[in-house]
């Protein structure tokens, strides 16, 4: 019936990307309620059970509180018996690790999880991972969500909560929820807007976000869960979804029942995916959540692919190296391949080589600090590109310019301008404004926009490009 995603940045809160389907055409003239509903921010204004997405609290509050670990096994038949309530497991038969647990979304791991919480840390957690408050993003309608009183609850509502019934959230609150896990355990405040400055020449700032953030679970216990989360992606509910090659991701799936006519239904469901990419150190949070989809209806089928799709594009487009141990040795075993053959940005491969070439364009790229593992260091080599006479790229891994560009191209055959760096910064044309200011804003240099559309011509002045757009 309708869809929401959405792309911030765990360290930040930045919203980098927000969209609903079906969505509405600012310029149509509206009449009706049914059209009037098309307008809503779904992202921040519905709410619905997050189900299995929600078990991140009980987790995380567990690890926390030291109350377990996650190699404790369990054992289980397939139901678990709370009160008058039997939950039913299809994921659990026989005995898991807790880590296995929660990769395979067995309700009978997150009930165990959450009877150890006991039902006022469990309440005192989700209030801390933003649950039951606005998050105080700068649009208009943000809902608070459905999070009852400690006093109200019920004898059967800790199992209920732990695997994400009798809770109503927004997909910001849960996006955001799992960037703090994903920012070792700090809670940002989401936001769509940075700044604001004046249209003049002078630029100069008038209003400028600050950001705020809170504690939430301590960094150890946040790379615990990561690494449990990483299992979900590896080996549980999301393996044969999420493929983003040189990349590790973490996260979670959700399938949840709607109520329908006062009771859950058996064939109306929200499915969901939240996680953060990469696993370590990650530069994007994302959450896709699906309203009652038709035919295939969890969260691993029809959720965590269209996460994997976006994370690819976004990785790609912002820059981000590939993290996965495979990939970085390829990237490394590339590298001193061509350092060791020569050092010459004019070599040529022979004219027949002897066996058809693996590769013809290596790319050095810099360590980049958002986009690396804790263990390496950030460095500040500059990219060096070498080219043969008719490259054809391996790896198409693109490079973000550094804070001062230096680097010099020569007697390169057939490439766009678009990749390219030159001495008078980031090279944007065809490019727009929202890219452009970001490019400016990686390589130190301060904006003048003139005009509107896509980047036709720039120059550099000082530490400001001017870019005429058109």
């Amino acid at each position: 019936d309708s869809i929401s995603a959405i792309v911030i940045d765990p360290k930040t809160g930045e919203v980098l990307a927000m969209a609903n389907a079906p969505t509405f055409d600012p310029a149509a003239r509206w009449s009706g309620s049914d059209q009037e509903a098309l307008r809503r921010n779904r992202a921040i204004t519905d709410i619905y059970e997050p189900g299995s997405v929600f078990k991140i609290v009980g987790y995380s509050a567990a690890i926390e509180e030291g109350l377990v670990s996650p190699e404790e096994k369990i054992r289980c038949n397939g139901s678990v018996t709370i009160g008058n309530r039997i939950i039913k497991d299809e994921h659990c038969h026989g005995e898991l690790t807790l880590s296995q647990a929660l990769a395979k979304s067995s309700n009978t791991g997150a009930i165990y999880v959450a009877r150890k919480v006991g039902n006022e840390k469990m309440a005192e957690y989700i209030s801390r991972f933003g649950f039951g408050h606005r998050t105080g993003i700068n649009l208009p309608a943000e809902a608070v969500g459905l999070v009852r009183p400690l006093e109200k609850w019920q004898a059967t509502s800790i199992g209920s909560i732990a695997i994400g019934h009798e809770v109503g959230i927004t997909a910001l609150q849960a996006v955001s929820a799992m960037a703090a896990i994903g920012n070792g355990g700090e809670w940002v405040r989401p936001h769509v807007i940075k700044r604001i400055v004046t249209g003049d020449a002078g630029q100069r700032t008038l209003w400028e976000s600050e950001r705020e953030s809170r504690r939430v679970i301590s960094q150890q216990t946040a790379s615990t869960i990561t690494s449990m989360l990483e299992g979900v992606v590896e080996s549980g509910t999301a393996r044969q979804a999420v493929q983003l090659g040189g990349y590790t991701a973490a996260g979670k799936t959700g399938t949840a029942q709607k109520i329908v006519g006062g009771k859950y239904s058996d064939s109306a469901y929200v499915a969901s995916f939240a996680g953060f990419v990469p696993a370590i150190n990650p530069r994007f949070a994302i959450i896709v959540t699906i309203d009652n989809p038709k035919g295939a209806h969890q969260g691993g089928q029809v959720a965590a692919p269209i996460f994997s799709r976006i994370a690819q594009s976004a990785l790609v487009g912002y820059g981000v190296l590939p993290d996965n141990e495979k990939a970085k040795q390829g990237i490394a075993e590339l590298e001193t391949r061509y350092k060791e053959k020569t050092g010459d940005w004019n070599w040529q491969p022979e004219a027949t080589p002897k066996a058809t070439p693996k590769a013809t364009v290596a790319i050095v790229a810099p360590t980049l600090k958002p986009t690396v593992r804790p263990s390496v260091k950030p460095s500040a080599t500059v990219p060096t590109i070498k080219v043969s006479a008719t490259p054809k790229p391996i790896l198409k891994l693109p490079t973000l310019p550094p804070a001062k560009p230096t680097v010099k191209v020569k007697n390169v055959p057939d490439k766009p301008k678009s990749q390219l760096v030159v001495n008078s910064g980031p090279n944007v044309t065809g490019r727009g404004l929202r890219e452009v200011a970001s490019l400016c804003s990686q390589a130190g240099l301060k904006l003048r926009a003139i005009g509107s559309g896509v980047a036709h011509s720039q120059r550099r002045q000082g530490d400001t490009l001017v870019v005429e757009f058109r």
